[in-house]
Parts: C-alpha cells; sequence; structure tokens
C-alpha cells in the first residue's frame, strides 16, 4: 500500500477536495482504495457518504479498527468532531506518533494506496500521518498568507522524515485555484523560483472553478458530478502525475 498524506496547516486551500478526488479517481480505476479522514470537520466523510458507527476518534483510543465500505474499490476510515480533542487524550501515550501507523500496518497488503487527508494543524495527528505515510503532498493556494506558512511546513516534513520516518518524501506542491491570468497566481510562481521550489511543484495545477463546490455541496468528487469538466481533467492529470512519481501505473478504460 502507498501512502499519501495530503497536508497543509491553513485552511481553504483545497486539501480535502484533493484528498476526495484523488481517492475517487484512484477507486474508479480500479486501484483498491483507502481514504482515512484525520480531519475533525470530517468533510471527507460527509463527502463520501459515511454511515459507519465507530470512527478515528474510537481507533485511537484503542477500539479494534473497521473500515467502511464506500464502494466496489473504495473504503473509507471515517473522522468525528470528537477527535478534535484527541491531542489531549494521547499526550501522555507510549509511542503516540505511531499510533495510526500501527493500526494500518495489519491490513496494508489489502489495499494499493491510501490517501489521508490531515488536519489543518500541525501537531501530534499530522505527526501520525506523516509517520504512516510514504509521501506527504502540499496544495498551495496562491495567496501571500498561504504562501508565508509554506517554508514552516516543509521544514515540519522534513523533521518528521529526520527524527521518526526516514522512509517519507514530500512528493510535490500542487497549486489549487489557480488562474494563470490573475496577478495573484503569477505572483506565487516566482515566489517559488525566488526561493528554489520550482523543482518541487506538481506539474499539474488545479484551476479554480464553480464546479468543485457545486460537487462538494451535492455531496459527490468532481468525476460524478461533472467528469467533462476542466477541474476534473486537472485532478485525473493529477492523480497520474502522482501515480508516475510513485511506481503504479493507471490502466486505461477499455
Amino acid at each position: 500500500m502507498k501512502t499519501i498524506s495530503i497536508i497543509n496547516q491553513k485552511g481553504g486551500v483545497a486539501k480535502t477536495t484533493t484528498a476526495i478526488n484523488l481517492a475517487s479517481y484512484y477507486a474508479k480505476k480500479g486501484f483498491r482504495t483507502l481514504a482515512v479522514d484525520l480531519d475533525p470537520q470530517s468533510n471527507m466523510t460527509e463527502a463520501l457518504g459515511s454511515k459507519a458507527q465507530y470512527n478515528i476518534y474510537d481507533f485511537f483510543k484503542g477500539r479494534p479498527l473497521e473500515v467502511e465500505h464506500i464502494s466496489e474499490n473504495l473504503h473509507l476510515i471515517p473522522s468525528n468532531i470528537r477527535f478534535s480533542t484527541i491531542e489531549l487524550q494521547i499526550i501522555n501515550e507510549f509511542n503516540r506518533e505511531y499510533i495510526l501507523r500501527n493500526l494500518l500496518e495489519p491490513i496494508r497488503e489489502d489495499y494499493d494506496i491510501c490517501v489521508i487527508d490531515c488536519p489543518p494543524a500541525l501537531n501530534f495527528v499530522t505527526i501520525n500521518a506523516l509517520v504512516a505515510s510514504e509521501f506527504a503532498l502540499v496544495p498551495l493556494k496562491p495567496s501571500s498568507f498561504s504562501y508565508d506558512g509554506l517554508g514552516i511546513m516543509l521544514d515540519f516534513v522534513r523533521k518528521v522524515k529526520t527524527s521518526l520516518n526516514s522512509g517519507l518524501t514530500i512528493l510535490g506542491i500542487v497549486l489549487t485555484f489557480f488562474d494563470e491570468r490573475k496577478v495573484v497566481s503569477k505572483a506565487t510562481l516566482d515566489k517559488l523560483e525566488r526561493d528554489n521550489l520550482t523543482a518541487g511543484v506538481m506539474k499539474t495545477k488545479i484551476r479554480a472553478a464553480e464546479g468543485i463546490v457545486r460537487a462538494e455541496e451535492s455531496r459527490q468528487n468532481i468525476f460524478d458530478y461533472d467528469g467533462g469538466s476542466q477541474v476534473a481533467q486537472d485532478y485525473k492529470s493529477l492523480a497520474e502525475e502522482i501515480t508516475d512519481k510513485i511506481g503504479m501505473s493507471v490502466q486505461e478504460e477499455q
């Protein structure tokens, strides 16, 4: 199982949207896909139509892991607002950084790929996600506020790699809400170049699109809502760029 954490400590950058659509695309392509919602806001859980009785809060607290069947190739570990309290409850736990990795270890052979939606915070839950992952993907919205925290976030991932998970790799930075006609998008590209980060930017950019908002309001992924849209093609391209990077192949539809 290849495991990818979608990480950004700032909200509103399409972190959860990216996690939902990547997981949905891989499942549609026949990959045995596990989606893990570590965000107490539970937007991924709601979007995927979870009806599970138990969630990641229960599993972090010691209940045996139960994975919810969403569709033929898509399974989910859901979240809940109670998970917002888990930091205080695991602070004194031995090996608290390894709780998620230990939960996932027995089912690693059951899946091809795992997509983790991290909380919008650099905390013990995010550390758990990174310790359980081989890859970290960073969505970045073109804006000064989003960009200002990028260096801190990348340094955070590197520290987890050095201290806790030597197998962790920063997969890349993916620009979201991108509009090449807008000054802020061009300015963000200039900043990435200035800071020598362009080599780490994914080739695919996710364009700003009203369809994404409407898809989320209807609790659908973008491929089910409007598979022919430009933003659906963007997420398709991103998913395939990722599989190329991590050594998996996407089978084209017959």
